[in-house]
Parts: C-alpha cells; sequence; structure tokens
C-alpha cells in the first residue's frame, strides 16, 4: 500500500516572549490534508532552554509570568521532558520538512502569521550565520507558500460553529490538532475565508 503524500504542515510554537528572538521553548509540526482533517507524521521538539539562552534568544518577564499563570498540565509540559539540543532541533526540523517535500513545495500553516513563522526565522537566521557561516536567508520552507489559520476560526465563528477550545491547549500538539481541525471544519463547510 502507497503511503499517502501530505502537502501542508501545522506547526505551533511555545515561547518565552512575544518579539522574535524570544526563546522557543517547544514546537510541534504535523503533516495533514485540509479537505480531510486526516493527519500524518506528527513530531513535538523540547529545545533546550539552556542552549537558547547561551545563543543569545531572549526570555520576557511579562510571557515567562504568563506561563506561571497557566494550567497545571501546560506549566508541567513547559518544564518537564528531554530537551534537544538547539542545532539538532533546527536540523531535525529541517529533516521533517524535507521528508514532505525537498523542494518546498509543501504550505506551512501556523496560527498566527506574525507569531511562529517570525520566531522560527529568527533561529534560523542564528543558525545560518552560525553553524552554516551563511548571512542569507534559508529556511526549510517557501515564505510564499505559508497560511495563518486565524481567517478560517473567524469564519467558523461567524457561522457559529467554531469548537470550544481545547482542554490541553499551550501545549503545541494540542494546539496543532485543533488548529487543523479548524481549517477542515472550514473547508467542509464551504466557509468564505477573508
Amino acid at each position: 500500500m502507497e503511503e499517502k503524500i501530505f502537502k501542508h504542515v501545522m506547526i505551533d510554537t511555545e515561547t518565552i516572549g512575544r518579539a522574535p528572538g524570544s526563546v522557543i521553548r517547544s514546537l510541534a509540526a504535523v503533516e495533514f490534508d485540509p479537505e480531510t482533517g486526516e493527519t500524518g507524521r506528527e513530531k513535538v521538539w523540547k529545545v533546550d532552554l539552556t542552549d537558547s539562552i547561551r545563543y543569545g534568544f531572549k526570555v520576557e518577564a511579562s510571557t515567562l509570568k504568563w506561563w506561571m499563570m497557566q494550567s497545571e498540565e501546560a506549566r508541567r509540559d513547559f518544564v518537564e521532558g528531554a530537551e534537544t539540543p538547539l542545532v539538532d532541533f533546527l536540523d531535525d526540523l529541517d529533516d521533517f520538512l524535507s521528508c514532505v517535500n525537498e523542494e518546498n513545495d509543501f504550505t506551512l500553516w501556523c496560527l498566527q502569521l506574525d507569531f511562529d513563522v517570525p520566531m522560527l526565522r529568527s533561529y534560523y537566521a542564528w543558525y545560518n550565520l552560525n553553524v552554516h557561516g551563511c548571512d542569507e536567508e534559508v529556511l526549510p520552507w517557501n515564505f510564499r507558500k505559508v497560511r495563518d489559520v486565524r481567517p478560517y476560526m473567524d469564519a467558523l465563528d461567524s457561522a457559529g460553529i467554531l469548537p470550544p477550545k481545547v482542554a490541553d491547549r499551550h501545549t503545541p500538539l494540542a494546539d496543532c490538532l485543533a488548529q487543523i481541525n479548524y481549517v477542515y471544519l472550514a473547508m467542509k463547510h464551504n466557509l468564505v475565508i477573508r
């Protein structure tokens, strides 16, 4: 049986800051089909906090305080578990996305275009310069094929069918799966996306 090829990847980051250059604490990536809601490979990374700080990524006090006010499960997920060294995380994410399609012919999705992608771009800028000695922007996705889930959520909300927020929100895998569901439901109901 031939393995299904997915042309879409949802990502979600959990960070300790809102500006690019802030620490990415964890990231999930999930392959999916927006027309069926079916998912493929998924991976979650918890980035080594010490590495991120050592290499100049910042912690914002206000975001740290915000994390302390989240659910016990979200805080535990934020702290516990094996960490991946920063360079290994970026290499591994690059490999994960290359397996989708070596020519970057896939669509990368996230909840807000001004959050997840700029965070990752700042990490790849550091990586390209410090690991590869390259000051060009080299990314493992096509910047022209990045999509935002927010308009799909807005369409669902306007139609009165936006599902309730997931109980284990602020864990990157749960957030990815919820975001995939929003895109699928909007397409299933043929909603107008603005």
